[in-house]
């Protein structure tokens, strides 16, 4: 399964959940559900720990982190 096909089968079911992404990931996830809840970040390798922060500042919020490896990962 390709990332851009795993992210479609979720991008339905995230219902409001914010979303921390960062690469090609980001880019990807946007496209497929846009919205305000979509955090982009541009530090790779940080997207779990900032999804941590705010999970942990936000205890009632759903909160998805999705990682990539670069721009065209």
């Amino acid at each position: 399964m390709q990332r851009y096909d795993f992210l479609q089968a979720i991008a339905r079911d995230t219902g409001d959940a914010l979303v921390v992404s960062a690469g090609g990931a980001a880019r990807e996830w946007q496209a497929l559900r846009p919205g305000d809840g979509n955090l982009r970040t541009r530090t790779l390798g940080l997207v779990s720990s900032i999804a941590l922060g705010i999970a942990v500042g936000l205890p009632r919020r759903k909160v998805i982190a999705i990682d990539g490896t670069g721009p065209f990962s």
